[in-house]
């Protein structure tokens, strides 16, 4: 990963591992060793000791005192007690533990005191594997008022993030997310189904057919003894039925030799198809190499040997799945959330709807874009206007739509929203900004409607998105003062009253532009006479206008169409015209 996306962010995952903790320690070893600074915290019970090491490893403050800390955690959590635990600063009990095995010092560990265990936190809903089944609309709320009361109660520099995981699979399900406040989406269930997963295309096409009804639970492998349960793919596998008959067995009887002859030949000849003692044997020869306390303590206890032996199969049957065994088909096991279904149902028809067509980033794409398009026939309804039911309709798109759709503004969209509540004008006419809707397109709520475009240049932003992405990240834009702009040696002095000189030695300034004043019709020879804040003002013009889907081609009323110009800071020339 490293040498293929070199400066890219990743991550791995950090799964907790109740029955394995030196196998959970052995993993973050080697997360530090390599460096690995994302991870993403999946099925915890409780916070462990690893997990706090991993978090907290390498916490400093840098020269103005700031703390630093290079790890970063996204916990993935369906119960506020857990949530709880990863919105709070780390145990002090795991702190003084690292300090006294060496890991970190004091004042590592008072550091720590003012960080929250994790930098996000996934609230996930009813997903596919390890799951409680709780409604989106329910948890997610409530962790975001856990974080609100959390983050204030500590005071941290930055709260936690709170996203939403778990049904995300139509733009309508990640537009209802992002309305109840969810700071990001994460999909799963739809990812199996695309080409680039790890599992088998047998395993793509009996994902791409499954309904919303087609999922199940059943055993998980690796909490089987507790009792707790993954949701998993029902239609076309007999999977999650054979893994229920074993936990059946595991709680009803003490161990192999209490069995009697009817189950003993179905594990012998359905599951393992092997005797038992042979399947036994594959079993000490994988714990001999992954944790041989596991084997011992199985000879001495029949029942962890029972459990040892039905998690062999619970485990093998999500390989044969991966790998695509032709002849364990009906042993598939397939972590799958309602969430596919949902999104079959959606893609019936479209490009999307054969899983050979199926890419991450197509499938991404179209959610997200999707979801932006639904958000703003929301804000129209909720604005009074009455928008045909058609607007709300978001149907996947092919590649080339895509690639148009987020590089232009969606222009056919916007006629065909124009089209329906603007019946009056002739059929093809884009409603321009301040026009009137029909009275008998709306209704009694005969509102206008403006189509609204925006654009800019800020310090570091040299455009709207960019602004964004600053604004998002928190980006400091204020730097030293280019020399392009004047000569410290010149101007600078420190006394605030030396006259004609300035004190200040930073600020926030625009990135050179190559400005071509004939594409606005402009002779070279005005421009020195020209305020530099005036032509770029042209340049962000237009681009607001392309960003209300007004390309230099598209023709409307120009008459009723006006921009707003912000300016900030005095105008260049009001200074050299002013000056003594």
């Amino acid at each position: 990963l490293e040498a293929e996306i070199p400066g890219l962010p990743y991550g791995f995952n950090l799964i907790h591992s109740p029955n394995e903790p030196e196998h959970e320690a052995a993993t973050v070893s080697l997360y530090l060793q390599r460096g690995i600074r994302t991870v993403s915290a999946s099925a915890y019970l409780d916070l462990t000791l690893p997990v706090v090491r991993y978090r907290v490893a390498g916490i400093h403050q840098d020269e103005q005192g700031e703390t630093v800390v290079p790890n970063r955690i996204l916990a993935k959590v369906s119960r506020a007690e857990v949530a709880g635990r990863f919105l709070s600063p780390p145990p002090q009990r795991f702190l003084d533990e690292l300090v006294e095995l060496g890991e970190i010092t004091q004042s590592q560990a008072r550091l720590a005191m003012s960080i929250p265990m994790a930098d996000d936190i996934t609230a996930e809903a009813d997903s596919g594997g390890h799951t409680d089944n709780r409604p989106l609309v329910l948890l997610l709320p409530e962790l975001l008022s856990l974080r609100d009361e959390l983050s204030a109660q500590h005071a941290y520099a930055r709260p936690p993030r709170v996203g939403a995981a778990g049904g995300i699979a139509t733009p309508a399900s990640a537009a209802a997310a992002f309305s109840m406040g969810a700071a990001y989406v994460v999909t799963g269930s739809v990812n199996q189904a695309c080409v680039e997963s790890g599992s088998s295309d047998a395993v793509r096409k009996m994902l791409a057919e499954a309904g919303p009804a087609d999922i199940t639970m059943a055993p998980a492998a690796d909490m089987f003894e507790m009792g707790v349960s993954v949701q998993v793919l029902s239609r076309g596998t007999l999977f999650p039925v054979r893994a229920r008959r074993l936990y059946e067995l595991y709680r009803a009887v003490d161990g192999l030799e209490a069995l009697d002859d009817e189950d003993r030949k179905f594990l012998e000849k359905t599951l393992f198809r092997a005797s038992l003692e042979e399947a036994w044997s594959s079993c000490v020869a994988f714990w001999a190499e992954r944790d041989p306390t596991q084997i011992e303590r199985a000879e001495a206890d029949p029942k962890h040997k029972m459990a040892l032996l039905f998690r062999a199969y619970l485990g093998q049957s999500s390989r044969w799945a991966n790998q695509g065994v032709a002849d364990r088909k009906l042993d598939y096991q397939v972590w799958c959330g309602p969430a596919m279904g949902a999104f079959n149902r959606w893609a019936a028809g479209s490009p999307l709807q054969s899983w050979e067509a199926r890419t991450v980033v197509a499938v991404a794409h179209n959610i997200l874009c999707g979801a932006a398009a639904l958000s703003r026939v929301a804000a129209l309804r909720a604005q009074g206007v009455a928008v045909p039911p058609e607007a709300g309709q978001y149907p996947p798109r092919d590649g080339a739509h895509l690639l148009s759709a987020l590089s232009q503004p969606d222009q056919d969209a916007s006629k065909r929203l124009s089209d329906s509540v603007d019946g009056d004008r002739e059929p093809g006419a884009v409603t321009s900004v301040g026009s009137s809707p029909s009275p008998d397109a709306v209704g009694s709520t005969a509102e206008p409607i403006a189509i609204v475009g925006m654009d800019c240049m800020f310090p570091k932003a040299e455009d709207l998105s960019a602004y964004w992405r600053n604004l998002r990240l928190g980006t400091d834009a204020i730097e030293p003062v280019p020399e392009s702009y004047w000569s410290l040696d010149d101007y600078h002095d420190p006394d605030p009253s030396s006259p004609d000189r300035t004190y200040a030695q930073r600020g926030g300034f625009l990135s050179p532009y190559a400005f071509d004043p004939t594409e606005f019709g402009i002779p070279p020879a005005v421009l020195e006479a020209t305020d530099t804040s005036q032509l770029l003002g042209l340049v962000v013009a237009k681009r607001a206008l392309m960003d209300a889907g007004y390309s230099p081609d598209a023709q409307w009323d120009r008459s009723r169409t006006s921009v707003v110009l912000g300016v900030t800071g005095t105008q260049e020339l009001v200074v050299s015209l002013g000056a003594r």
